[in-house]
């Protein structure tokens, strides 16, 4: 009997941990337009990231949303908790004693997704794609359309659906808000545009992240250590991830806020970075020699 146990656990444990990916790990960051019908409302939607926190007896991911206007203003600003048991996907909510199933992180060709909370939206997959950005990877899962509640979407494997913002699919198949995910990325994940539209509140592109964020990284190009020079630089610590132009992150650190940062010990090239801070995600590059 135990000989039969032992041998249970080893091909237990050599399952593959394909349900298990992580969605939204620390520092994700989206980016979506957003439209209302009734009121004509043009903008966007920025969610990120904040803190780990319990709710419902339950370990979440606090989410922090704000709706802006075509000038960027904010209008208005809610928090999300959301949690991951395998790879489905739940929301919950303060003072509650109930979760809302919102999707799987992963699927298989032919599955069916079922999305809804009023009503079901069964979807099937169709196909799935792999896609990179900055030299990492990612599944799209496409789902053919129902015809009826969707036109045909897609959820990203790490980075959630395409159409509707996570937190509410089923608000999607009525004529009030519309979302659809134009940016996303996280401390391990260089930015991945998905939409045509400005990542606000992300980085723009690679190439023109320096000017965009006002952030300046000296000197540069550099051999051995280098500074940084940013608004909002109060901030009494920063944190940080490099990566390469692969995309493989070659440091994530905490610095003092006139700390040097020491790169001695990375390979000569083009080099690319977030600094995060409360309220703001700011990337930069230098060229390492």
């Amino acid at each position: 009997m135990k000989r039969t146990l032992f041998v249970l656990v080893l091909l237990v444990a050599a399952l593959p941990s394909f349900s298990q990916a992580e969605f939204a790990p620390a520092g994700a960051a989206w980016s979506y337009s957003y439209q209302t019908y009734w009121t004509n409302f043009n903008g966007f939607f920025v969610l990120k990231y904040e803190k780990d926190t319990m709710l419902n007896n339950y370990t979440c991911k606090k989410l922090h949303g704000s709706i802006l206007d075509s000038s960027m203003a904010q209008v208005h600003q809610q928090d999300y908790f959301i949690r991951q048991s395998g790879d489905s996907i739940f929301t919950e909510f303060a003072g509650l004693d109930f979760s809302i199933f919102l999707f799987k992180n992963q699927y298989f060709v032919n599955e069916t997704a079922e999305f809804g909370f009023l009503w079901n939206s069964p979807l099937t997959v169709s196909s799935i794609e792999t896609l990179t950005f900055n030299g990492q990877t990612t599944k799209k899962y496409i789902l053919d359309s129902n015809g009826f509640l969707f036109d045909e979407t897609a959820i990203y494997e790490r980075f959630g659906p395409e159409l509707g913002f996570f937190q509410s699919w089923w608000g999607v198949a009525v004529d009030g808000e519309s979302y659809k995910l134009l940016c996303y990325q996280d401390d391990e994940f260089p930015l991945a545009e998905v939409g045509n539209g400005p990542c606000f509140g992300l980085t723009a592109t690679v190439e023109n992240a320096t000017s965009k964020a006002g952030l300046t990284v000296f000197p540069n190009p550099a051999t051995s250590e280098i500074s940084f020079d940013f608004p909002g630089k109060e901030a009494s610590s920063l944190n940080l991830a490099i990566w390469d132009v692969t995309g493989k992150t070659m440091i994530r650190t905490s610095l003092s806020k006139d700390e040097q940062l020491d790169i001695s010990s990375l390979p000569n090239g083009m080099c690319f970075g977030n600094i995060f801070t409360n309220d703001q995600i700011l990337p930069f590059k230098f060229v390492k020699r």
